[in-house]
């Protein structure tokens, strides 16, 4: 059996009728149900099976001054508005085993609702009972320890979460997911390309996440197979140098990036072969969403 908690109210047993044919007559009971959680705070659950209704409240104990002074009289308001929204017909017909007991210190008040004559009447009563305190509401020093506690149990899960969780890496991709990202912040270095080509990020893109690249050729920039030939033998005695007339000639570049820490995150080759024909070209490299380069290098 459940404490008899003073200062609480519950309901318990049901309400029943007939329905009319008359459109929207349940879409109105309804809508009392909902208005009646919403003014009162009292939880009633309609049923509506063929041409009948009927209206069960929810008997869990709920705070009776939340029904202001006299709990009794405002559920009968609140049972006599359903029954004005019956026919004059129908509102016989209702038949209630609707009753309430509200829990005060040494007492119980037993209200009875009986639907007669299309009206709510309130039979009222009430006896000595075993009644319990509502328990105190909790004091600063209360709300204190537990938000102490609550502290200490973040702390003792973040410390064994860090076992298997970089948390600083975590962090540190979340806010370079949520910070701006200006082409500025990208540096880029063309090394043995330099005198040859340049390349700048043009823009970034969110979807999908990429540097676009702008790729442009300098006047020392091999055009012809005789202009790559005779550069390629000025390069002879320099590997690297060799190595990017090979690239040139070839027509990709490989465009490497890394993090501010760098950390390397991946490549792309630049098609640079189009720069025979035209002064500039645009090329796409993709990056992850929750990590953002800081330099660009270019390699043979």
């Amino acid at each position: 059996m459940s404490e008899k908690v003073e200062g609480t109210i519950v309901l318990d047993g049901l309400l029943e009728g007939q329905l009319a044919d008359e459109a929207g007559l349940a879409s109105r009971l309804r809508d009392w149900a909902r208005l009646a959680g919403r003014r009162r705070g009292l939880r009633f659950e309609l049923q509506v099976e063929g041409s009948r209704f009927n209206v069960m409240p929810d008997n869990s104990a709920a705070p009776a001054d939340r029904l202001g002074e006299d709990p009794a009289e405002t559920i009968a308001d609140l049972l006599a508005d359903l029954l004005g929204e019956l026919p004059p017909p129908l509102k016989g017909g209702v038949f209630s085993t609707l009753r309430s007991t509200e829990y005060r210190k040494g007492e119980e008040v037993q209200t009875l609702y009986v639907a007669e004559g299309g009206v709510i009447d309130a039979r009222q009563r009430t006896v000595e009972a075993d009644t319990v305190a509502p328990p105190a509401p909790p004091t600063r020093k209360d709300w204190l320890r537990l938000a102490g506690m609550g502290l200490l149990a973040a702390v003792l899960v973040f410390l064994i979460s860090a076992v298997f969780v970089d948390y600083r890496t975590l962090w540190n991709r979340l806010r370079e997911g949520v910070t701006p990202f200006e082409p500025a912040d990208v540096a880029v270095e063309s090394g043995r390309f330099a005198k040859h080509l340049s390349v700048s990020v043009k823009e970034i893109r969110s979807m999908p996440r990429a540097l676009v690249l702008q790729v442009r050729r300098t006047g020392a920039f091999p055009r012809t197979d005789e202009a790559i030939a005779a550069l390629a033998e000025a390069e002879a005695n320099s590997l690297a140098g060799r190595l990017a007339v090979e690239a040139i000639a070839r027509g990709y570049v490989r465009c490497e990036s890394f993090d501010k820490k760098g950390q390397f995150m991946g490549f792309a080759m630049l098609r640079v072969a189009s720069l025979r024909e035209q002064e500039a070209v645009e090329a796409v490299l993709p990056i992850p969403r929750d990590r953002r380069p800081a330099k660009l290098v270019l390699r043979p």
